[in-house]
């Protein structure tokens, strides 16, 4: 099993690697209430994300598990880690005072 374990990770890390190069993604599922809020507030100031969906693809709950992930909305901002959504935490990841 752990072999089986590790394979996955691997596998996953190269993934992630490879498939994550805009500077907002965010882990969702159509459940989360908190995930329809953060969308809606990078749509509204016109920010550019890249949207993972670990409710129904396999492939991206892996690759969300693996990159620490432990509920939703997940986001990496400039690779920064997010748990949750918090505009005032968003912005200072972004390194702006709010504007797009």
């Amino acid at each position: 099993m752990k072999k089986y374990i590790s394979i996955i990770a691997c596998l996953a890390s190269s993934l992630i690697s490879a498939a994550h190069s805009a500077e907002v993604e965010i882990y969702t599922a159509s459940y989360c209430s908190d995930c329809k809020t953060a969308k809606a507030y990078l749509k509204a100031h016109e920010i550019a994300f890249d949207e993972h969906d670990v409710e129904n693809d396999l492939e991206q709950r892996m690759i969300f598990y693996v990159r620490g992930g432990k509920g939703v909305p997940l986001l990496f901002v400039k690779g920064q880690m997010m748990h949750g959504f918090d505009e005032q935490q968003f912005e200072s990841l972004r390194g702006s005072t709010g504007s797009p």
